[in-house]
């Protein structure tokens, strides 16, 4: 089995769920973590950069990162082998979005404490320029983004390019983004698809079924919306990278599958069954 992990923990997509998975495995096999110094945070946006934010290793090295931090390839190498397994997790922009508004209580930054998250949200989707600077910051060296193509900026998309390219899907930049991503990564899972994604994960790893059993942690239930159309479209020339990013990897997962073969569907549905059997007795 592969052992070295390079996991980019996106927020709200998952990315905690898939930790725990990886911790689990790591720990059985006596793996090194890159861990974070005092705070869990102390990696995100640029930590892998000084020292002083996380841990050193007991002996050879790390073999596994599973925390906060914004895609840095050179930066990662540094720490774990260059053989490691890159992968990553994405989740549908909109969907995202709710999730955001829910977790992190977003109608306070818009001095609104009357609303719902969701109404809030709504309200947000009405003019999104509007709070822009509320919920995100072009600061180069702490590109923090709530709202406005969240899990592009953690896998590193310039911050200063986001004022070109906002309603332009086919930016030159958005393509050359892609095309590095899809280069460097060698998974992308999709939240939508959670299961697909880690049968497709187990095999990359050669891994065995039970390594990717799973509980859900950090899920939250929030009030469902029903967003109009026109507010659909504005978001999506709001959140264009983190469109066209999700809809890429969301394509080529299916291709991954595709090319998996007919054992695939029948390797998902045995590990549903034995899913189900786990939330059912633990």
């Amino acid at each position: 089995p592969r052992t070295d992990i390079a996991f980019i923990k996106t927020h709200k997509t998952g990315g905690t769920t898939v930790m725990q998975i990886l911790h689990r495995f790591g720990y059985l096999h006596n793996s090194s973590f890159l861990i974070p110094h005092h705070n869990i945070n102390d990696l995100y946006p640029y930590g892998l950069l000084y020292p002083q934010l996380y841990l050193r290793p007991i002996q050879h090295g790390h073999g596994i990162l599973t925390y906060h931090t914004v895609y840095n390839r050179p930066a990662i190498v540094k720490h774990l082998s260059e053989n490691s397994t890159f992968f990553t997790i994405l989740r549908e922009p909109l969907s995202h979005l709710k999730s955001t508004f829910s977790y992190y209580r977003l109608s306070r930054l818009m001095d609104d404490y009357e609303s719902t998250e969701m109404e809030a949200m709504i309200k947000f989707l009405e003019d999104p320029g509007r709070y822009d600077t509320k919920f995100n910051t072009q600061n180069p060296g702490r590109p923090i983004s709530f709202t406005r193509n969240p899990m592009a900026l953690e896998l590193g998309f310039p911050v200063q390019k986001l004022r070109n390219i906002t309603g332009n899907p086919s930016s030159e930049d958005i393509k050359d983004f892609l095309e590095t991503i899809s280069g460097e990564l060698d998974l992308v899972m999709i939240l939508e698809y959670f299961e697909e994604s880690l049968v497709l994960l187990r095999r990359l790893m050669c891994w065995d079924l039970q390594d990717i059993l799973y509980l859900k942690y950090n899920s939250y239930e929030y009030d469902n919306v029903t967003v109009p159309p026109v507010l659909m479209d504005r978001h999506k020339q709001w959140d264009t990278v983190d469109y066209a990013l999700y809809n890429h990897f969301n394509r080529t997962l299916w291709g991954k599958i595709q090319k998996e073969g007919n054992d695939f569907r029948e390797e998902l549905h045995h590990f549903r069954d034995i899913e189900h059997k786990v939330r059912t007795h633990c």
